[in-house]
């Protein structure tokens, strides 16, 4: 399962500035009457040569700039983070461990999240990452291109880590042979491991007590023939509640409905762990935890061994690398032969 720690304000300034990029301070600009060659093509993939830019100067443009700048800053102060509790851990490129390390951070750093899964948390890059750029495809530091690939290192086999729109503004910090570096763009993405770091909770802030509402006039009412009253409909099922006990991480998702099948076994001597009891499935000649089972243990205990599947709620609990599962129904499987 994957939770999602969404943004949505983020993706409509990101929206609203596509949509200005015609309102901006503009600049005239070719690459000195260079032809893109091959170099262009493997880098940008066709993209056809820039035209001239008009200098004009829309006030339009700035003031909606301008908002969405704010609007980005307040988004970023209610995000999720995560600090880092190993040493030297690699921010990686893509949520694979073949991918090619972007940077590092150490023990106590903190970092935003855009999303987070079982095995990966999708980060903001910190100030310290560098990304890489082609030169020619920068004069005066800005992409000339209409859209120009970032890459995690200085070269075209490198991963693609954000698209540069035409006219973006950068600022060069070191330079490789063509390539050069910069900081990160607002759209750059990087991964790390999910058992490198921990959930800062962020207690919501609560909202004011609601003024006392006035007292109701009571009608007159005249004593007439009524009609019987119809039948009650019964009342709506309560919503999901979690176990008390149960430290969540405040993501979107949590308590929602699922069915998981697999073989219930015992959880074993783990330090931390939230229950006795763990759905697994066999991969090889091992065995992969699904999800931990929290639930009435006499019951669970008379089914540890057995295949099952399990409908109820699931949660996301903080240090617990696999959710858990609080059953409303176990449904008892063929043992396979």
């Amino acid at each position: 399962m994957r939770l999602l720690q969404v943004i949505p304000i983020t993706n409509m300034v990101r929206s609203i500035l596509r949509a200005t990029r015609g309102f901006s301070l503009g600049r005239t600009g070719s690459p000195s009457g260079k032809r893109y060659g091959m170099r262009y093509v493997l880098e940008n993939r066709a993209l056809s040569r820039p035209k001239k830019m008009s200098r004009n100067l829309s006030l339009a443009g700035i003031l909606c700039r301008i908002t969405c700048l704010a609007l980005l800053s307040a988004t970023a102060q209610a995000a999720t983070e995560v600090r880092v509790i190993g040493q030297r851990v690699n921010l990686r490129a893509k949520p694979d461990l073949q991918s090619e390390v972007s940077g590092q951070v150490n023990r106590g750093d903190r970092l935003t999240v855009k999303s987070m899964s079982g095995e990966w948390v999708e980060i903001v890059p910190p100030d310290s990452v560098k990304f890489w750029v082609h030169k020619d495809f920068i004069v005066e530091n800005h992409v000339v291109p209409p859209r120009l690939n970032v890459r995690a290192g200085p070269g075209v086999n490198y991963s693609v880590v954000a698209v540069l729109p035409r006219d973006t503004p950068v600022k060069p910090l070191s330079s490789f042979g063509d390539w050069i570096s910069i900081e990160a763009a607002e759209d750059a993405s990087l991964w790390v491991s999910r058992e490198l770091v921990e959930v800062i909770r962020v207690e919501p802030p609560r909202p004011p007590p609601a003024p006392p509402e006035p007292p109701t006039p009571q009608p007159v009412v005249e004593t007439l023939p009524r009609p019987l009253p119809p039948t009650p409909s019964p009342p709506p099922a309560p919503a999901a509640k979690a176990p008390e006990d149960l430290n969540l991480i405040p993501l979107e998702g949590q308590g929602a409905h699922v069915e998981r099948t697999g073989t219930l076994r015992l959880a074993g001597f783990v330090l931390g762990r939230p229950s006795r009891f763990r759905l697994t499935r066999t991969q090889g000649h091992t065995y992969e935890t699904l999800c931990y089972v929290r639930g009435n243990d006499n019951q669970l205990q008379s089914l540890v061994g057995r295949p099952v599947t399990i409908k109820g709620h699931e949660y996301w609990v903080q240090g617990v690398r696999h959710p858990i599962l609080v059953p409303q129904q176990i449904m008892l499987l063929p043992d396979s032969e």
